[in-house]
């Protein structure tokens, strides 16, 4: 029998005054890479959420989206309902 223990992920949208939101690009050599994802990844074991966020964006490919705009961009499927989330908010 397999077990699994939870993983922990944080994500974050940051949003600008003009109603776009912050999006990064996986890096190559990553699962999924290339594809447009709201900042955030993985917590460490003992890592504070907080943490995580300001370690995980990278400065490889990011840029300002509107919510309207991210419907054509490659995403990974679970940012995918926070798109309409975010549209409706703002």
């Amino acid at each position: 029998m397999t077990s699994f223990s939870p993983l922990m992920v944080v994500a974050v949208a940051l949003v600008d005054g003009d109603g776009r939101v912050l999006l990064q690009q996986r890096p190559p050599g990553k699962p999924m890479a290339g594809l447009w994802e709201f900042p955030g990844g993985k917590v460490e074991p003992g890592e504070p959420p907080e943490a995580a966020l300001v370690r995980e964006p990278h400065a490889t490919a990011l840029a300002w989206k509107r919510p309207a705009q991210m419907y054509a961009l490659d995403m990974p499927p679970a940012d995918l309902p926070l798109i309409g989330l975010l549209d409706a908010l703002l």
